[in-house]
């Protein structure tokens, strides 16, 4: 099974705070800890590393 963790930007435009990201590692952590390969869905407005 394959998850794909998403959500709600904080701000306009899919820009991420400290916050959304933590929390979709967190997820994405728990997913994968759960045996689950896992996917993180980013907006075009914000990647991390990019």
């Amino acid at each position: 099974m394959r998850v794909l963790v998403l959500g709600w930007a904080s701000f306009l435009h899919g820009e991420a705070t400290a916050g959304d990201v933590a929390a979709a590692e967190a997820v994405a952590g728990a997913a994968a800890s759960a045996g689950f390969r896992c996917d993180v869905a980013w907006s075009p407005g914000f990647r991390p590393g990019s």
